[in-house]
């Protein structure tokens, strides 16, 4: 259908009265696949393939809906304070996986995990001895993929 191979034809709701416009409601195409069962008898069957245009409107809405909160629920992931834990690398990257299996946008975002580190020296205390202290930072930025987000629209409905 993407490719050309298949020309699509708009299916509309009939008028009810003569004033009424045809309602344009989906767009498909239909194809003959000749089939044999296990015993040798043949038939012909025709399929028909469907785009439902509420639909497909429905789904991408609620794709969209999905993309947002995975956005939100990853700049979480950098939120830093009491109670929130500090992630190395791998546990980062196992949360944003999680994260994206969970909402179902896997593909779909491009994420980028940074990783710095600032090492202080501390200064000596009493009988402590001064050291070095090394704090490492994990952050995550993510960025939508157009064209995987074009692709999976358009296979929506």
């Amino acid at each position: 259908m993407w490719t050309g191979e298949q020309t699509l034809t708009p299916v509309h709701r009939a008028p009810v009265t003569a004033s009424d416009q045809p309602q344009h409601l989906a767009n498909g195409f239909s194809e003959s696949v000749l089939l044999t069962s296990a015993e040798g008898a043949q038939w012909a069957e025709q399929r028909l393939v469907v785009q439902s245009l509420k639909q497909a409107a429905a789904q991408q809405k609620r794709l969209d809906q999905h993309l947002q909160q995975a956005e939100q629920d990853l700049a979480a992931l950098n939120q830093r304070g009491r109670g929130r834990p500090r992630r190395d690398a791998a546990q980062t990257r196992a949360a944003v996986d999680d994260l994206l299996t969970r909402h179902a946008v896997a593909g779909l975002l491009t994420i980028e995990i940074q990783i710095e580190t600032q090492t202080t020296r501390t200064r000596a205390y009493l009988a402590r001895p001064a050291r070095d202290v090394t704090t490492v930072n994990v952050t995550v930025r993510a960025a939508r993929d157009t064209g995987a987000y074009q692709k999976r629209v358009r296979g929506l409905g």
